[in-house]
């Protein structure tokens, strides 16, 4: 059957907003090596239950579900809800039995049509609970399933478009039977409006387009399903699609806007149709004169341009406009993309020329504009690109967003790229950025780059500097004024951002032309005499330096500007936000309001949508002139390590984190060797430790212990427990009591008679080493006491410290075989872990999973199994790295729960194969070779084996 896919279906596979919705359909098409088929329809699903109900001798109650039915209308969800009543204990043994079939004997043939809708989208949805789909993946080691029960983050996680192949399961999945979406109870809970999973699946209803696969329209469950599905569609959302069976159209028309795209069987034509929609996404892509017929959704375009166009007020760029859209037109740099160059000194308007462009002619580049701005932090940007377009999981650490991120990055086409500020040639071509032809490119500089086409920017003429002047100072020249503008004109030689800086100080004060003259003639010969400016200033630099002074006395009398200018001078390139320098200057925010409205109108201070910046040549002549004290130094390093340990323990704050290093190493490079500057070192050490890169947060911390005066401080003290922590994390349990032990001392001299947050942590710290050295009865004593402190502290509520402790004394019950108490304690950390990170995935839920799978562990297989299943595939959603510590160490509790159980044993099998190709540790790959020769008889000589 020849098939002519929608144009609208086109533009979705090729904009990677194409999203499979898998129904039952999929599932029963899959056959055995016998060509027999595996899973049942609903109906006959339903009727094994009855036969089990008579195998029960039940005969009353099957006979009542066979009559049920046999109705001309059925209830489905109602049948089932009354076989669960009625199977009661068996109800999980029967949902196993239905769905929980073995790949062993699978015809590979029949797996097809699954594998080629994997290939549409890394992300998949489906209502099915079986392990078809994943039977399906290819590359199942980097397969991420979301299961009903373990989603506490699937609220954000399911909002990115995913880096690896991942399958939502949104009626659950058969290894958790106990959340199966099956009879009415259960449906209605999932479908309340309110529910998380709906939210999010109305996300993707608005903003991709769905292709149903599977959903055969003869079945009356099917039915059901889709009609509660519309419910939620609503009105104006975007094109969905569906593959039916030939001649079933006319009945499914009332859904709303979904195109109905036939096949002649469930076979051969199904897959021809599938095979057709991907070649659309791996073809070449449309070229942008042809685009003028495809419909991409505004909603979907990049924008992230970092300011506003000035409109009317822009001045001199007559004609500029329609040049570099010619030369970005015309351009034959194929091998990197079409590119345009913005070349020249500072101050001349090279990024405002760039802006201008960018919002006059974004409507040209089908998939939008990517601005980044090349001497700034490029890994922030990306994170910051990330977030807002949803292109990563944000539960995942820094690297791993990056990682995704770039890897997405490399596909974009048919866009304009910016790139401001480029110094040299390798800044443009880093393996990371978009290559391919489609794009445009264009860059900002200061310097030649050979190979790129020029657009040479000079200084504006007198007329144009006349009404920039003007348009600045919000004035206009009477004819008696003219030569007073002549001479400034001249005295600032044309360059915009002096020109700028000169008509915003003159709107500022309210001064005459004649008197602005008067004070930068003064200020010029003043500097003259004082001989302050580098030789090597140009007469632009000296305009700005000039422009700049005249100016001070203002900012003299703000404090507090002067104050955020030098955080811009001198910290990092990266824009600095409202709350980090409220954090720095300790204040306010109201307190810097006012004085940040007046360097904007002085064309001191760039606003963007990422905060505050300040011109590269502003920022230049600011350092010569202004030289920091040493008190301002040291405030603004104690309140930033202040806010760093605020933010430093929680996981979700490490884009936070990130941010506050980026300007604390720069602004570590202007203090003396302290215990301030000890700690913020050793605060840095956070993100590899986060990330399970315990030996190079070591090494860190070791070198802020270098630092650090060894005397009774709190930053001692603070830095000698990480490094207890971290040798605890690699093993060391007798350096680890050591530094603990010494911090544990220093601490209680600083704090003596009181109960406070460091003595506590310093008594969990040596009650988790007690532990590790397997002095139980000591460990529960050191743990008690940080309980007992801890709830001294924090008075009636749920805290992050409290949780550790519960958990704590959970794992120290569990050490000593007393799991009722075990149990108490890691279950009230678990509930309180789960209200201080609701509907999200946690480091910290994901450890009370653990210890629940291991207090279960010796008492009942099945909720240990869960429990550790949960952990699993929380963490790996978490940490995307497999070779995380953490991630290792729930797949050997997971695995060895299933190789001590016969009828799981193979599972369990499966998954320490599976790992022994990823680690990479020699420890872990020893491990996992013992367990196989223990359980898998790998290594066992069969030629020795007794004959019977």
């Amino acid at each position: 059957m020849k098939h002519d896919l929608p144009q609208s279906l086109i533009d979705a596979i090729k904009n990677n907003t194409l999203i499979p919705f898998v129904g039952a359909g999929i599932s029963m098409g899959i056959k055995d090596n016998k060509d027999n088929l595996i899973f049942k329809s609903w109906t006959n699903s339903l009727l094994d239950a009855a036969e089990i109900l008579n195998y029960e001798q039940k005969t009353k109650e099957a006979t009542a579900i066979k009559a049920l039915l046999d109705l001309p209308d059925v209830d489905y969800l109602e049948t089932a809800s009354k076989i669960h009543k009625y199977l009661n204990s068996n109800w999980n043994k029967y949902l196993t039995q239905i769905f929980d079939k073995s790949s062993e004997n699978i015809n590979q043939s029949s797996l097809q049509i699954p594998k080629e809708i994997l290939k549409i989208n890394n992300l998949v949805i489906t209502t099915n609970y079986d392990n078809v789909l994943k039977w399906a993946c290819e590359n199942k080691d980097d397969l991420i399933e979301w299961d009903k029960k373990a989603l506490y983050g699937q609220v954000e996680s399911l909002k990115q478009n995913p880096s690896k192949q991942s399958i939502w399961y949104l009626h659950g999945k058969i290894s958790n039977p106990d959340d199966i979406v099956f009879t009415k109870e259960s449906y209605e809970e999932t479908y309340k409006e309110d529910s998380p999973v709906i939210k999010i699946f109305q996300t993707h209803l608005l903003t991709k387009s769905f292709i149903f696969c599977g959903f055969s329209l003869d079945d009356p469950y099917i039915k059901m399903q889709l009609e509660k599905l519309k419910s939620i569609f609503g009105t104006n959302l975007s094109k969905h699609f569906m593959i039916i069976k030939k001649g079933q159209q006319k009945d499914f028309s009332y859904l709303g806007d979904i195109q109905f795209l036939e096949v002649e069987d469930y076979d051969k034509d199904y897959l021809a149709l599938l095979k057709k929609i991907n070649q659309q996404k791996n073809s070449n892509p449309i070229l942008p004169i042809q685009y003028s017929q495809q419909t991409i959704p505004k909603s979907k375009k990049f924008f992230n341009v970092p300011f506003e166009s000035k409109q009317n007020d822009v001045v001199g760029i007559e004609g500029k406009l329609e040049e570099v859209h010619e030369k970005l037109s015309n351009s034959k740099k194929l091998s990197i993309g079409q590119v345009a160059k913005f070349e020249g000194m500072g101050g001349l308007g090279k990024t405002q020329l760039a802006v201008e462009y960018v919002h006059k002619y974004k409507d040209t580049y089908p998939n939008g504009v990517l601005w980044l701005t090349m001497d700034q932090d490029i890994d922030e940007q990306l994170i910051t690109l990330g977030r807002t377009h949803n292109l990563v999981n944000q539960n995942l650490d820094i690297k791993e967003q990056l990682d995704g991120i770039k890897y997405q990055l490399k596909s974009f086409e048919n866009m304009l790229l910016i790139y401001d500020n480029t110094n040299e040639q390798k800044d443009i071509e880093q393996e990371f950025l978009p290559k391919s032809i489609t794009n445009k490119i264009l860059i900002t500089t200061r310097n030649p780059i050979q190979g790129y086409t020029p657009i040479e920017l000079e200084t504006l003429d007198f007329e144009n500097s006349k009404k920039l002047l003007e348009i600045e100072s919000g004035k206009t020249v009477l004819e008696s004024e003219n030569k007073f503008v002549e001479e400034l004109c001249e005295k600032l030689g044309g360059l915009p951002l002096a020109l700028e800086m000169a008509g915003a100080y003159i709107k500022y004060l309210d001064l005459s032309w004649e008197k602005y003259i008067e004070l930068y003639t003064k200020q010029h010969l003043e500097l003259l005499n004082k001989s302050k400016l580098p030789e090597s200033f140009t007469k632009h630099e000296n305009n700005i330096v000039n422009t700049l002074t005249i100016s001070q006395k203002i900012i003299d009398e703000i404090p507090k500007l002067k104050e955020i200018i030098n955080l811009l001078s001198y910290g990092a390139n990266e824009p600095i936000n409202d709350e980090l320098i409220t954090k720095l200057l300790a204040c306010d925010e109201t307190d810097i309001i006012e004085a940040i409205k007046i360097g904007i109108k002085l064309k001191y201070i760039k606003e963007s949508s990422q905060g505050y910046t300040i011109h590269r040549l502003l920022k230049e002549v600011w350092k010569i002139q202004e030289k920091l004290e040493q008190t301002f130094i040291d405030s603004v390093a104690k309140n930033l390590a202040y806010y760093i340990y605020e933010i430093k323990d929680e996981f979700l704050n490490l884009s936070k984190i990130e941010i506050a290093n980026l300007f604390s190493q720069q602004w570590s490079n202007y203090l003396a060797n302290n215990d301030t500057k000890a700690i913020l070192i050793a605060y840095r050490a956070y993100l590899d430790y986060y990330k399970g890169n315990y030996d190079k947060a070591l090494e860190i911390v070791k070198d802020a212990n270098e630092i650090v005066e060894k005397k009774d401080s709190k930053e001692y003290a603070e830095i000698l427990g990480y490094q207890g922590s971290l040798n605890s994390r690699l093993g060391n349990n007798t350096i680890a009591k050591k530094f603990f032990t010494e911090s544990f001392e220093m601490r209680k001299k600083l704090y003596p008679k009181q109960d406070h947050t460091y003595i506590a942590n310093s008594l969990s710290n040596l009650g988790t080493n007690l532990d590790h050295t397997k002095n139980f009865d000591e460990a529960l004593d050191f743990h008690t006491q940080a309980f007992e402190m801890r709830k001294n502290i924090y008075l009636n509520q749920d805290h992050t410290h409290i949780a550790d402790s519960l958990n704590n004394l959970g794992v120290t019950w569990s050490n000593k075989k007393d799991f009722t108490k075990a149990l108490y304690f890691n279950t009230e950390a678990f509930e309180m872990r789960k209200r201080l990170y609701a509907n999200q995935d946690h480091p910290d839920i994901a450890a009370s999973l653990n210890n629940l799978g291991f207090a279960w562990n010796k008492r009942d297989f099945t909720k240990a199994l869960n429990f550790y299943s949960q952990a699993f595939e929380m963490r790996k959603r978490l940490y995307s790295n497999q070779n995380h510590p953490v991630i290792i160490l729930s797949m050997f509790n997971l695995s060895l729960t299933l190789c001590e159980n016969k009828a799981r044993k193979n599972e369990g099998i499966k998954i320490l194969k599976e790992y022994k190709k990823i680690v990479t540790k020699s420890e872990d790959k020893q491990k996992i070779d013992l367990y196989l020769k223990k359980y898998d008889n790998i290594g066992r000589d069969k030629s020795k084996r007794k004959k019977r």
